[in-house]
């Protein structure tokens, strides 16, 4: 597929459409060397059509600004108002796992059961944390309690980037050689084989320094690079999708 002068490569994605005429738009397509890429959930007849991000009033200039173009084009990630995105802020729990389940193209209404205390009903993240849960893709803070306000730190994203892949039945790549951070030995230890795969994979990179700063919270960019360099470097579109 040839993108068009105005299109952005980002905002790409294969498309089909029913025999009632909805339109299915597959979030995991990315665009690579002149194809439009995706894993497709079945055979059928899918075309090229572009859904551009919605726009955002503090992510010009920004470093990630592609990154959060990307993740918002797909709905895995969307702005905190006012037409901002807040891409220094912190990601939290609750935003983290809500885009991995829509990356994973989830049902909300199969996952209606609660078993954190602190995950209300209606939240727009409690299905999302109940099939989280459930996939052993995340655990709880103790005593009953998810804390889906509190921030991702660096090394838990890794830890839990590693199991969505784990539990998609996705294989991480190792393009890179390992590296040793400034600041390995501050990495908890049950998060150090994560951050090395995640690393390796080229999809979490450290610091100035070389430091990893694993303790430190996950901004909103940070993680929008990881969720684009996950689906343009992990997810085979060659592979079969697993039930979820």
């Amino acid at each position: 597929y040839t993108p068009a002068a105005a299109e952005v490569t980002g905002s790409l994605f294969l498309v089909y459409v029913d025999e009632r005429g909805a339109v299915t738009w597959l979030d995991n397509s990315r665009y690579s060397a002149g194809k439009v890429l995706a894993e497709a959930p079945h055979f059928s007849t899918y075309g090229v059509a572009c859904k551009p991000a919605p726009a955002f009033a503090d992510i010009s200039g920004h470093w990630a600004k592609d990154d959060v173009a990307f993740v918002a084009a797909r709905g895995l990630l969307t702005g905190t108002g006012n037409k901002v995105f807040s891409p220094d802020g912190a990601m939290t729990r609750g935003m983290f796992v809500t885009a991995l389940g829509r990356l994973a193209g989830i049902s909300p209404d199969s996952y209606k059961s609660r078993r954190f205390t602190d995950v209300k009903a209606d939240a727009y993240y409690a299905a999302y944390v109940e099939w989280a849960a459930q996939k052993g893709i995340v655990s709880g803070t103790g005593e009953g309690l998810f804390s889906p306000d509190a921030p991702v730190t660096r090394e838990q994203l890794a830890v839990m980037m590693t199991n969505y892949a784990e539990q998609r039945g996705y294989t991480l790549p190792t393009p890179l050689a390992a590296v040793h951070f400034a600041d390995s030995e501050q990495i908890s230890a049950w998060a150090a084989e994560a951050v090395a795969a995640m690393q390796r994979a080229g999809i979490m990179a450290g610091k100035d320094e070389n430091r990893f700063d694993p303790q430190a919270s996950a901004t909103r960019a940070e993680t929008s690079a990881v969720l684009r360099r996950f689906v343009e470097r992990v997810i085979d579109p060659g592979g079969t999708q697993k039930e979820v």
